[in-house]
C-alpha cells in the first residue's frame, strides 16, 4: 500500500517531462490500431500460453485483432494477478474503456472503443503528451527509411547487433555493400562500410548506437592482422569454429567503440537475452554469466570518452553493475529491462542503485514500448515503484522531500538529456 509521502510524491513525479531513451516504436505507426495488437504483446501471448491457451493457432496474426481478444476470454482470468495485466487494464481505460474487466458481455464495446479512439487524428502524440513523454528513442536498423519521421516525438537510434553477433554472415556483407554502395573486400574496408552508416546517422541526429548481447557474449581486444584473417575465412565462405567468431566478434564490437569514440555516440548495451528458449513458441528467455558485467573492464578503460549506458536483465548482477557505475565515470546503469519490469524488482533496485551510486548516471526508466499504448502503462508503473522507493529513503532519513523530487526529476528526465546530448 502506497503511503501518503508516497502518493505525495508520485503525484509530483506524474507532472515531470519524460525522456523515453529506448523503444521499438515504429515511427510510420506508432499506435496499434486496434486493442488486439496491443493484447497480442509478447508478455500476455507467453502469459495465455503457460496456462493452457494455444496461442500458435488462436492468437495467430492471421486472426482479426478482435477475434485474437475473443478467443483468449476464457484464459484470462487465469492471468489476472499479473502486473502485465495490470498495465494492460490500465491502457483500457486509458482508451475510455470503464469497466474493471473483460468478458463476453463487454469485450466488443472495448475493441469498438478503443479502435475509435487510436484510430483518431493524433492520438499517438495525444497519448505521449498524457504522460509527459517528450521524445522517444526509436530502434533503427542501419537500412531503416526514416523519412517523414515526427523528429519532434522520436530520435533515431542505431541498432547494431547484426555488424557483431551476425559478422559472419553473406546477407550482412551485402546488406553493407547495398547501402554504401561499396565493395567489402576485407576487414578495413568493413570498417569503413560501417563508419558511413554510422556517419549518416550522426548526420541525422541520432543519439546512440545500441545493442543486445548474450548473457556468455565475451569482449576482449583482438589484433588488426588477426581479425583480417578471419574475416578473409568468412569472405571465402568458411565457417569459423566457435573461438575464432568469438575473436571477430569482439573485434567488431571494440570496433563500434572506436566509432563512438571519434562520433561522441553513447552506447547502449543491453546483456543477459537468450534467444528462443522455448523453440516451438519462440520465446526469449534470459540467464546469468557472472562474467557478464566484468568482461567490459578493458573496455571501460580503453575507451572513457565513450558513455556506456548497460541495461542487464536479472536482478542478481544488479549490485554489480551499480558499483561499477559508481567506479567509472563513463558507466551508466540504465531502466528495468524486461523481466525485470515488476514492481517488486524495481523498487529493490532503485533502493540500491541510489544508495550505492550518484544520481546523474542513473536513468531510472525507459518502456521497451513497441506501441505507445504500452508506454502508457510502462510509466505509470514505474511512477508508483519510484515513488514508494523515494518514500522510504526520505522516511528512513537517509534523503529529504524536496532531494527526492530532485532524483526523480534527473533519472525521468533531466540525465538523459545530459547523457545523450538531446
Amino acid at each position: 500500500m502506497q503511503s501518503e509521502l508516497s502518493k505525495r510524491i508520485a503525484l509530483e513525479i506524474s507532472g515531470m517531462p519524460v525522456i523515453d531513451p529506448h523503444t521499438h516504436l515504429q515511427h510510420k505507426t506508432p499506435s496499434a490500431q486496434f486493442i488486439g495488437n496491443i493484447f497480442s504483446y509478447h508478455y500476455i501471448r507467453m502469459e495465455l500460453s503457460t496456462v493452457g491457451m494455444d496461442v500458435e493457432n488462436l492468437m495467430s496474426e492471421n486472426i482479426p485483432p478482435d477475434i485474437r481478444m475473443k478467443n483468449a476470454l476464457p484464459y484470462i482470468p487465469k492471468i489476472s494477478n499479473t502486473t502485465t495485466w495490470w498495465g494492460f487494464m490500465t491502457i483500457c481505460k486509458a482508451l475510455g474503456f470503464e469497466d474493471d474487466t473483460i468478458h463476453e458481455g463487454n469485450f466488443q464495446d472495448l475493441c469498438d472503443i478503443a479502435k475509435e479512439t487510436m484510430q483518431s487524428e493524433g492520438w499517438y502524440k495525444k497519448a505521449l503528451h498524457n504522460v509527459n513523454i517528450k521524445r522517444s528513442f526509436l530502434t533503427n536498423l542501419p537500412d531503416e527509411d526514416l523519412s517523414g519521421c515526427d523528429r519532434e516525438s522520436f530520435v533515431p537510434s542505431l541498432r547494431t547487433d547484426e555488424w557483431v553477433l551476425d559478422i559472419q554472415e553473406k546477407a550482412t556483407r551485402e546488406k553493407l555493400e547495398l547501402l554504401t554502395n561499396s565493395s567489402i573486400t576485407n576487414i578495413f574496408d568493413l570498417k569503413c562500410a560501417i563508419r558511413k552508416v554510422a556517419d549518416k546517422f550522426v548526420s541525422i541526429k541520432s543519439a546512440s548506437m545500441a545493442i543486445s548481447l548474450p548473457p556468455n557474449f565475451l569482449v576482449f581486444p583482438v589484433a588488426n592482422g588477426d581479425a583480417d584473417i578471419l574475416y578473409s575465412k568468412v569472405l571465402i565462405g568458411r565457417r569459423l569454429n566457435d573461438d575464432e567468431l568469438a575473436r571477430l566478434q569482439s573485434y567488431m564490437i571494440y570496433s563500434l567503440f572506436e566509432i563512438c569514440n571519434d562520433l561522441n555516440l553513447p552506447f547502449q548495451i543491453m546483456l543477459g537475452v537468450d534467444r528462443k528458449i522455448h523453440r516451438k513458441l519462440e520465446w526469449d528467455g534470459f540467464s546469468t554469466d557472472l562474467n557478464m558485467v566484468k568482461t567490459f573492464r578493458d573496455a571501460l578503460n580503453r575507451f572513457p570518452k565513450v558513455k556506456f549506458v548497460f541495461s542487464i536483465l536479472n536482478s542478481i548482477l544488479n549490485h554489480e553493475l551499480a558499483i561499477y557505475s559508481k567506479t567509472f565515470a563513463n558507466c551508466y546503469f540504465a531502466g528495468h529491462w524486461w523481466y525485470t519490469f515488476y514492481p517488486a524488482l524495481i523498487k529493490t533496485a532503485i533502493l540500491e542503485r541510489l544508495q550505492a551510486v550518484p544520481y546523474p548516471k542513473l536513468i531510472g526508466w525507459y518502456s521497451d514500448s513497441y506501441y505507445v499504448e504500452w508506454t502508457i502503462a510502462k510509466i505509470k508503473l514505474y511512477i508508483k515503484s519510484l515513488s514508494n522507493a523515494l518514500a522510504e529513503l526520505v522516511e528512513d532519513g537517509y534523503i529529504n522531500e524536496d532531494m527526492a523530487l530532485k532524483v526523480a526529476k534527473a533519472m525521468i528526465h533531466d540525465n538523459s538529456i545530459e547523457i545523450f546530448s538531446l
